[in-house]
């Protein structure tokens, strides 16, 4: 959801935005999105399933309903999207589309990893603890390589982009999830959750 919703807002403010800054529109072409949403958010979102049971579960207060969607989880949720599509527009306005894309790409696959957990934080934590979630990651971003630097970039309209692009996607990407900690830090601080990063 928050990847789904991110494009979308990409989309939306790229049409905003563009008179002023020049940029093209849309931002990320059809067949970009179709790609992301076959490769870089499916395989990333269906290994999560394989996360193992949270052994700090026992200090999570029981729910008062049973709701899916709560408020909690779709600010959660809007938070991450609006912090995905601001880091891609940010990328996009220093290097263009396929910078855009590649840092969408890397951190929703960084979403994905912060998503393991609502209350343990991402960079101290081993990220083999879902060993399917890294497979499909890095399959992710192979396929990210094969669009880029193929025939297929002529397919996908990418380009072949340099090591500054790459740097700059993968600041972004510590960028979102060092934010996304301090979001777990304080809601583990106000709602009373002891951390277990093992």
């Amino acid at each position: 959801l928050s990847c789904n919703l991110s494009e979308i807002m990409i989309l939306v403010l790229g049409v905003i935005y563009a008179p002023i800054f020049g940029w093209q529109i849309p931002l990320l072409v059809s067949i970009q999105i179709l790609f992301m949403n076959m490769v870089t958010d499916n395989l990333p979102a269906l290994t999560l399933s394989f996360n193992p049971t949270s052994k700090d579960i026992m200090n999570e207060s029981p729910r008062k309903d049973s709701q899916l969607l709560n408020k909690s989880l779709i600010k959660l949720i809007f938070t991450t999207s609006v912090t995905m599509a601001v880091l891609t527009l940010i990328s996009y306005h220093i290097y263009g589309r396929t910078t855009a894309l590649v840092t969408l790409i890397l951190v929703e696959i960084g979403a994905a990893f912060s998503f393991r957990s609502f209350r343990k934080e991402t960079l101290n934590r081993s990220p083999f603890v879902n060993k399917y979630l890294v497979v499909a990651s890095l399959m992710s971003i192979f396929f990210t390589f094969v669009i880029i630097y193929t025939p297929a970039k002529v397919i996908f309209e990418t380009y072949s982009i340099d090591f500054r692009s790459w740097g700059l996607s993968a600041l972004l990407v510590l960028v979102s999830l060092v934010f996304f900690d301090i979001i777990k830090k304080v809601n583990n601080k106000n709602l009373g959750y002891v951390n277990d990063t093992k």
